[in-house]
């Protein structure tokens, strides 16, 4: 190690590549050992080296030492960036050590497209609700989290979640519509009718779904002045005949 510090005085650039051309050597020899210990002492050299922590990480993580893995790379000062490899290292090293909220919040931070990532978190999330980790979502996954959990069997979970999203003001009708069908299959057409109202759903679902729910508590009259066509004039009727003289 001492002699690859004294050369990398000389010529950083030139040791770097060395180091990084004998690490894939050694791992192709199967001594990650080796590999292990060069990229240690080049992180000794130059601790800001984005690449060489993410391989020490990498080789460290590949043998199932996940926290050592992650000190490798909370070794990089904070102002050193990091670039989407590193982030999604970063979610996986999370992930296998159950920290679930830090996972959420650096694959927020990423361009999201690795899905692979994501789901894994959420099937994480619907198994073990975090509502710290839950929070760090973005919002179009929480409510993708939110059909994890129903079919998981979770229902009450995922209202939660949707309510959240609804208290947010997350504008998105197919979540209103979704959580206005759960409500009703749930014989809650008080908080399916509130929820279609609030911030003006335009959804096909939409008047169907109302309709059904003022059938429900009874209001007959005023679910009749929405039922524009056969079909919704049917429930309609269907709620006359079923109402209470």
């Amino acid at each position: 190690a001492m002699a690859l510090l004294v050369t990398a005085c000389r010529s950083p650039a030139r040791e770097r590549a060395r180091v990084l051309a004998r690490t894939d050597q050694a791992l192709a020899a199967g001594a990650p050992d080796r590999a292990e210990a060069g990229l240690r002492a080049m992180l000794r050299y130059d601790p800001r080296d984005r690449e060489v922590a993410l391989r020490l990480a990498q080789i460290l993580l590949a043998q199932g030492r996940a926290s050592e893995a992650s000190d490798a790379l909370q070794t990089l000062p904070e102002d050193v960036p990091l670039d989407p490899d590193m982030q999604r290292l970063h979610v996986r090293l999370s992930l296998q050590m159950g920290r679930l909220p830090q996972a959420a919040r650096t694959l927020a931070a990423t361009d999201g497209t690795d899905d692979e990532l994501k789901q894994e978190l959420l099937r994480r999330l619907s198994a073990t609700p975090d509502r710290t980790a839950v929070a760090a979502l973005r919002p179009a996954w929480r409510r993708e989290l939110a059909e994890h959990m129903l079919q998981d069997g979770s229902r009450g979970n995922a209202l939660e979640i949707y309510e959240g999203l609804r208290i947010t003001g997350f504008a998105d009708p197919e979540a209103h519509v979704r959580m206005a069908e759960l409500y009703l299959e749930d014989d809650r057409p008080e908080e399916a009718r509130r929820v279609l109202q609030a911030g003006g759903v335009d959804h096909p679902k939409r008047r169907p779904l109302e309709v059904e729910s003022l059938v429900r508590l009874g209001q007959i009259a005023e679910a009749a002045g929405l039922a524009t066509d056969p079909g919704l004039r049917g429930a309609v009727l269907k709620g006359l005949a079923l109402a209470p003289l």
